[in-house]
């Protein structure tokens, strides 16, 4: 897998970006089961844990909000 990174350009005030180190699958033991979910981490120590597809969007949605957050924006 590459080791590139995106990232955009951005003005001297404004803070720094989070931006997505790692994405990768793995194994979280539960009491009653071991089921495969998605880590995505990102900078700023913030990873997410998605536990099955139906959650991608929500994450999504997060990201972005995290994102624009970090970007000095409003909700």
């Amino acid at each position: 897998m590459s080791d590139k990174r995106c990232q955009t350009s951005r003005s001297a005030k404004s803070p720094p970006r989070a931006v997505c180190e790692e994405v990768n699958f793995v194994e979280v033991e539960f009491p009653h089961s071991i089921t495969p979910r998605l880590v995505i981490t990102c900078g700023e120590g913030l990873s997410l844990l998605v536990e099955h597809q139906a959650a991608i969007p929500l994450a999504v949605k997060f990201i972005t909000t995290f994102r624009a957050l970090e970007k000095g924006g409003a909700l």
